[in-house]
């Protein structure tokens, strides 16, 4: 008889983290927040953009994704752990591995923010106030998304 209250109460409790941990996978990945640069066709913001800003802003998102495939092909074994690291946050991250790269690698990290903040300056450049603003509104709306779903410091002790 115990044997028996023992196997239903484990099958009761696998059977309920195999449905909790279907049901949380499936409400993360719909729910998953997208950064600005990912966003389909069809979003707000898309909207707002001419033909050309788009074209302009797929151009930018697929240079950048080249230059960062370029500059994680030169990372060691042990960079490519810290970035894969769940345990730190994305600042952290960086961080860390920012103190273990050599010159060359620091000097293609700094080419790549530069142009990265180049080609931003340059989209920027073709938004009309009203586009600014709009792009501002969205950051402020994620910056506060970001913020509602971490843990705040006082919440942690």
């Amino acid at each position: 008889m115990k044997n028996l209250r023992k196997t239903l109460a484990t099958t009761a409790i696998l059977s309920m983290m195999v449905t909790f941990g279907a049901m949380a996978q499936s409400s993360s990945d719909s729910t998953q927040m997208k950064h600005p640069h990912q966003m389909k066709a069809g979003g707000k913001m898309m909207a707002k953009l001419s033909e050309d800003q788009k074209a302009m802003m797929k151009a930018n998102r697929e240079m950048a994704k080249s230059d960062m495939e370029a500059f994680k092909a030169t990372l060691t074994a042990d960079q490519k752990k810290i970035m894969e690291d769940k345990s730190l946050n994305p600042k952290e991250r960086i961080k860390a591995l920012e103190k273990t790269l050599n010159a060359d690698q620091k000097a293609m990290w700094k080419k790549n923010q530069e142009v990265r903040k180049e080609r931003e300056e340059k989209f920027r450049a073709t938004l009309t106030p009203e586009q600014k603003e709009a792009m501002k509104e969205k950051g402020h709306q994620m910056m506060k998304a970001r913020r509602g779903s971490k843990p705040t410091p006082a919440s942690n002790s």
